[in-house]
């Protein structure tokens, strides 16, 4: 199962070299992404109308396959060509979908609908360290200061009598 078709491809009117084959380009990125979120979620994801996933994670994962497909396939033409410069159009769709697949993998973008792998141990998306102080400061301030009925206006507790002190 693919989440992308060689028609979807980003490549405009580009005619393809013989020796190309487009739809190899559409698995790979199938693959790539399964590679990728497979530690999350169950693969391949059913992308269908009818699938449990909501629309925005089919689109978004349509998205991504798209996006890779069409960059290695743009990287590849553009090597054929003997060129020694990256195709910035090509290399711009490979780091957005890495990107996105990115944000997935740190679970900060979930597909809603697809099935997790092992749902105890997924990214933790919370705070690790919770550091509790015996008090809060801001009370410790308060307490430690007297405003209007102390004379000195600092310190609660009496200080020192200096005269006195050898």
């Amino acid at each position: 199962m693919t989440y992308s078709k060689v028609e979807d491809l980003l490549t405009g009117d580009l005619p393809l070299p013989p020796g190309i084959d487009a739809g190899r380009y559409v698995l790979d990125a199938s693959d790539e992404i399964d590679s990728k979120i497979g530690h999350i979620y169950v693969t391949p994801i059913d992308i269908s109308d009818t699938s449990p996933v909501s629309r925005p994670a089919r689109l978004l994962l349509k998205r991504i396959a798209n996006h890779l497909a069409s960059g290695r396939l743009l990287m590849a033409l553009h090597a054929n060509n003997q060129r020694l410069e990256v195709n910035a159009y090509a290399e711009r769709l490979i780091r957005e979908a890495t990107e996105s697949l990115n944000l997935i993998m740190t679970g900060d973008i979930k597909l809603d609908g697809g099935t997790l792998t092992d749902p105890e141990n997924q990214p933790v998306t919370t705070p690790l360290i919770n550091n509790l102080d015996p008090e809060s400061n801001v009370e410790a301030f308060y307490d430690r200061i007297v405003w209007p009925t102390d004379p000195i206006g600092v310190y609660a507790q009496p200080l020192p009598d200096w005269e006195s002190m050898p």
